[in-house]
């Protein structure tokens, strides 16, 4: 369809400019006036739609932010019904709509300018070959039959500038969309250089003297130092914005934006490709997200896994005798963002898909904090006897995961203020004691 377009373009262009040299011969005046437009459209039409690149950015922008509110609406539907905003959302939506909806309109108005100018330009030379070409017909300069010929043939120049006129306001349309393509294609792309690591086991995690900070004044983590062993299981506690969540990003890999070391088995993380260190890590969020289709795809993502690989997972995550009530088992259906699940269901459902990856490292966030006492205990069980095999960190502020851990760490203002098990740290009687008798007297546990 492309190259029948192409062809047709081409051709229209040979019979646009041959017929130049015949109208040449046959009159100076009237060829110029035939073909001097072109360059007159050409000028006009570029600066006329010069305004059309800056309108179709903002548009563009703006449309951008509008869905970007709308999507966060939808998705936090809950908590807007519950909370009864939705004239609020609406609202909101409308005044976002409103600077959208007046770029389109002045973008609309000059493109409609844009094709008036090219209409008018595309006529004009017939109106001139007619006028002053029935003046030389009455001075006897030329013929009737040659000025029906200029006609004519000056025709051919004229649909060559229609679509000189249409390719630059195509031209100038699209150029704010490749200019956003060219600035996302030139970002700098994460990269994934390094070494190979072939370690399928990991011994031991050690951070030394780390420091970071999302703003050079406002730093999140200062000096912080611990080890992570193969065989323990390790809960990371402290107040909200001390640097735990950040801690956990850097684990990941997801910045290298520090000083410091984070050392995997006498390796430094800096030297490991991305790829290839996220391959030793399962991670489960702290809000996991679950994929549109069945539980078994969710769980596998794509893997080819034994079946009694699967149900072995959801028994360690707790899940396996609540799945008893769907009725199509692994094949039941996941809405998307797993709206069909309540939100301890999603973390166990979460937790067994990285318990099913394998992985030597087990990064958890808050992975127990929609459940319940009972379900709980039993998963925490179910965690100390998987960390014997890997390195497990958990970060959670749940008293019952303090006292099953081997080892606590406790962060204050970005670095480890405590360290030790449940019982030496309670005798101390210092920040952990204290963070810990609040929690307890928030659950109203007396234990």
């Amino acid at each position: 369809m492309r190259a029948d377009v192409s062809s047709a373009n081409t051709c229209l262009i040979v019979y646009a400019v041959v017929p130049l040299f015949y109208l040449l011969y046959q009159n100076l005046l009237l060829a110029a006036i035939c073909y001097t437009v072109i360059p007159l459209v050409i000028v006009g039409m570029n600066r006329l739609l010069q305004p059309i690149k800056k309108l179709i950015g903002e548009y563009a922008q703006n449309r951008a932010s509008a869905m970007q509110d709308a999507q966060e609406a939808i998705a936090q539907i809950m908590t807007v019904k519950a909370m009864g905003l939705e004239a609020e959302m609406v609202a909101r939506l409308e005044r976002l709509q409103r600077p959208i909806l007046n770029a389109y309109k002045r973008q609309k108005r000059c493109e409609s300018l844009a094709a008036g100018l090219d209409t008018f330009t595309g006529k004009l030379p017939t109106l001139l070959i007619i006028t002053i070409g029935a003046v030389l017909v009455l001075n006897g300069q030329i013929t009737v039959a040659a000025l029906i010929v200029f006609n004519n043939l000056g025709r051919q120049g004229q649909r060559l500038t229609g679509i000189i006129g249409e390719a630059i306001s195509a031209f100038k349309g699209n150029e704010t969309r490749l200019d956003r393509i060219y600035e996302l294609a030139d970002r700098t792309k994460e990269s994934d250089e390094g070494m190979e690591w072939h370690a399928k086991h990991a011994g031991s995690i050690d951070v030394v003297d780390l420091n970071f900070g999302y703003t050079q004044q406002r730093p999140v983590l200062r000096d912080l130092s611990l080890s992570l062993n193969k065989g323990e299981f390790v809960v990371l506690m402290g107040e909200s914005g001390c640097g735990k969540s950040t801690m956990m990003r850097l684990l990941l890999k997801m910045t290298e934006q520090y000083t410091g070391h984070i050392v995997a088995d006498s390796t430094s993380i800096r030297q490991i490709r991305a790829s290839e260190w996220r391959k030793r890590i399962a991670f489960v969020p702290q809000f996991p997200f679950l994929f549109a289709g069945t539980l078994r795809e969710n769980l596998t993502l794509g893997r080819e896994c034994e079946e009694d690989a699967v149900w072995e997972v959801l028994r360690l995550s707790g899940f396996e005798q609540e799945l008893g009530i769907f009725e199509d088992g692994l094949d039941t259906q996941i809405e998307r963002g797993g709206m069909n699940f309540s939100g301890g269901q999603r973390q166990r459902i979460a937790l067994a898909r990285a318990i099913l990856r394998e992985a030597p490292i087990l990064l958890l966030d808050e992975t127990t904090s929609a459940l319940d006492a009972a379900t709980e205990e039993r998963l925490l069980r179910n965690l100390k006897r998987l960390s014997r095999e890997r390195i497990v960190l958990m970060i959670s502020h749940r008293p019952a995961a303090a006292k099953a851990a081997d080892r606590i760490l406790l962060m204050s203002g970005g670095s480890i203020a405590e360290e030790g098990t449940h019982d030496a740290l309670m005798r101390e009687r210092g920040a952990y004691f204290a963070l810990y008798s609040s929690e307890m007297e928030a659950t109203g546990d007396e234990t």
